[in-house]
C-alpha cells in the first residue's frame, strides 16, 4: 500500500516505523495483563471458598471443596502461579488462624 504513494526507501521506513512504534504495545499488554487478573480473581476465589469451607457444615465441606479444586484449576489454567493458593490454605491449616467470617462475607 506505501508503494502506491511513496518510493520504496520511503515505504521501507515507514514499514519499520510501524512495526516497532510503541502505540503496538499496548493491545499486547492487555492480553498479558488480563492472565494476571483472571488468576488473581480465581485465587482470591479459591481462598474465599476454602475460608468459608472451614466454618461450614459437614454437608456443604465436600462441595466447597470440590469448588475450591475447580476454581484453583481454573486459575492455574491462567497462570501458574495460581497453585500457591493450596499452600496458603495448608498454612491456614497448620497455623490454625482464626480467620473472621464477617470479614470475608460477601
Amino acid at each position: 500500500m506505501c508503494l502506491l504513494f511513496l518510493s520504496s526507501l520511503g515505504s521501507f521506513v515507514a514499514t519499520l516505523l510501524f512495526s516497532v512504534h510503541p502505540v503496538h504495545t499496548e493491545a499486547v499488554a492487555g492480553v498479558v495483563g488480563r492472565a494476571e487478573l483472571l488468576s488473581a480473581i480465581f485465587f482470591l476465589s479459591a481462598l474465599l471458598c476454602y475460608v468459608r469451607n472451614r466454618h461450614a457444615s459437614h454437608a456443604e465441606d465436600l462441595w466447597r471443596t470440590v469448588v475450591t479444586l475447580i476454581l484453583t484449576t481454573a486459575g492455574t489454567l491462567c497462570k501458574e502461579q495460581c497453585y500457591t493458593v493450596l499452600a496458603v490454605c495448608c498454612l491456614l491449616e497448620v497455623l490454625k488462624l482464626r480467620v473472621s467470617t464477617v470479614f470475608w462475607k460477601f
